[in-house]
């Protein structure tokens, strides 16, 4: 199925844009924007298409590190915000949440490797909060190396995706700017990524651009992906301003998926 995070609609502009494209989309809400959510037509509007089975969950970022030293305040705050929004996929019927292993703050090499060590441990305690929600978890590959922040290697992705507990959430343009062989990665993990985030950069900064603005190899990705044994969810995640370029990632993705768009 194709998602459109909701990252670059916050508020009334996500109720705009649904009523625009009444097309058959999901919405992945990005659990940072609820803050700025209205109420009234916004609220109906949600009501709709959670109704439908549309909605999946994207985890709160702002604040939050699952990679944080044990019994800091920023630890019990991490816990506190994904018990939040397990809460909210209980109550919209998502299928999953996405989650994000870490903060993006940079690390000396010391202590990136310390937490490092962390991530299975980390990704098994995260399951267990989710479970009394009755919500399953997919684990998205963030950071940079050239920003500092990169706690999940393209080996740790492949590692961590033998979980049983959780599946893997391909991030495109993450992928991209950390010189991971996309195509590759995808033949290799085959029905162990559940889903995509689909954007594109120049290979040096995360900027979530357009697809086939960047230099993501897009033909060889999508050749790939339309190999995958089983649909993928496909979700568009533009920097907001490019919001209005989410409309033709659709239609790309339709054409050329056809069989895995669904």
């Amino acid at each position: 199925m194709i998602y459109i995070s909701t990252y670059p609609l916050p508020g009334e502009k996500l109720t705009e844009f649904a009523d625009a494209h009444a097309e058959d989309m999901g919405y992945e809400l990005f659990f940072d924007n609820l803050s700025r959510l209205s109420a009234g037509s916004y609220e109906d509007r949600m009501k709709e298409l959670i109704e439908q089975g549309k909605v999946s969950v994207h985890c709160p970022m702002e604040g939050c590190d699952l990679l944080a030293d044990d019994g800091t305040e920023l630890m019990r705050h991490t816990i506190d915000m994904h018990k939040r929004c397990f809460e909210l996929a209980q109550a919209v019927g998502a299928p999953y949440v996405v989650i994000h292993p870490c903060s993006l703050e940079p690390f000396d090499s010391e202590k990136t490797l310390i937490r490092r060590l962390r991530l299975n441990e980390r990704m098994y305690m995260t399951t267990g909060l989710a479970e009394p929600y009755g919500v399953k978890i997919l684990l998205e590959n963030i950071g940079s190396w050239r920003e500092n922040n990169l706690m999940v290697t393209e080996e740790d992705f492949i590692a961590l995706s033998k979980g049983d507990k959780w599946g893997m959430l391909l991030d495109t343009g993450h992928a991209n700017v950390n010189g991971w062989d996309i195509p590759s990665l995808i033949r290799t993990l085959g029905s162990r990524i559940k889903g995509f985030h689909l954007h594109d950069n120049d290979g040096m900064t995360d900027s979530h651009q357009p697809i086939y603005n960047g230099t993501i190899p897009w033909n060889d990705v999508f050749a790939a992906i339309s190999e995958m044994p089983s649909p993928p969810d496909l979700t568009v995640e533009y920097n907001p301003k490019y919001a209005d370029d989410i409309m033709a990632a659709v239609g790309i993705i339709r054409n050329e998926l056809p069989h895995k768009a669904i």
